[in-house]
């Protein structure tokens, strides 16, 4: 009988059906075959749960004691799991909170404001006779970050170097509500952010010492996103943004529904098809 619910991931044809079980030490798994490519797959392929060493319920688990910043020593010993199992199951975690990264919308008063953050060692561009660039550059990466009124933050690597008024609009454009109050730093690139969504804007120089507490929503959240990067230190620039979507993800936890966005978290994992293999370490 043709399972018209279950999607191929291959080919994305619904002309599938059962097709046996792939049994495991402790249970036993439906597997599905693709009438129209041939494909053989499980409801998990091509999901983060793809060859998953670890339980649902050591991933709900782990997930909850990263919340709390549990050391990764840690984890692996709680959960009796290798260091490497360890470490690429928390990189899949992270690449799956994109989805929730990428529904934040600030609303009402908004802060904004840009983190540089230095490029890995192999990746540094030098003048001649090895000379490092100096100040602002291709160098350092631009993470484009925002705060609102009501707790809800955004952050996104934009480029290198000063960020654009392209950029501007392509990462914050996308997540400010139109006619907001904007409270920013005044660099000219936010202009256009003011403009295209007729925000009204409120300038305050950082150089500016009284200026400061104007910006203490946007400069505290930029000095917690430093903090936590700096746990990381030696983590590899390409895989910035997924550190980020996690803080993101955890902004948007309260004491009385973090076991419910736990399981809404592992549900995105199920249906979300992110990979991140042994060979994405190196």
């Amino acid at each position: 009988m043709v399972e018209k619910s279950i999607i191929c991931p291959k080919c994305g044809s619904s002309n599938t059906i059962k097709h046996g079980y792939q049994r495991t030490k402790d249970d036993k798994k439906q597997r599905y075959k693709c009438l129209k490519c041939g494909r053989i797959f499980l409801l998990t392929s091509d999901t983060i749960f793809h060859s998953r060493k670890i339980s649902k319920s050591k991933l709900n688990l782990m997930i909850k004691m990263m919340i709390n910043e549990t050391k990764l020593q840690t984890i692996i010993d709680v959960l009796n799991i290798s260091s490497k199992t360890a470490y690429l199951w928390r990189m899949k975690i992270y690449k799956s909170c994109e989805v929730v990264a990428k529904s934040v919308y600030l609303r009402e008063k908004v802060w904004i404001d840009e983190i540089l953050v230095p490029v890995n060692k192999s990746q540094l561009i030098m003048k001649t006779e090895h000379l490092k660039y100096r100040g602002v550059s291709r160098n350092q990466i631009v993470v484009a970050v925002g705060i609102d009124v009501k707790g809800n933050i955004y952050a996104k690597v934009v480029g290198r170097g000063h960020i654009t008024k392209k950029q501007v609009m392509d990462s914050y454009g996308k997540h400010i509500e139109p006619k907001s109050i904007l409270i920013h730093d005044g660099i000219f690139s936010h202009d256009t952010l003011v403009n295209e969504l007729c925000l009204e804007s409120y300038v305050y120089k950082a150089i500016v010492k009284s200026n400061r507490r104007y910006m203490q929503p946007i400069n505290s959240l930029c000095a917690q996103i430093k903090r936590i990067l700096l746990i990381h230190i030696g983590m590899k620039s390409e895989h910035l943004q997924d550190y980020l979507n996690w803080i993101v993800f955890r902004s948007t936890l309260k004491q009385d529904d973090i076991d419910d966005k736990v399981n809404e978290l592992v549900d995105i994992c199920f249906q979300y098809g992110v990979n991140f293999r042994q060979k994405d370490l190196k």
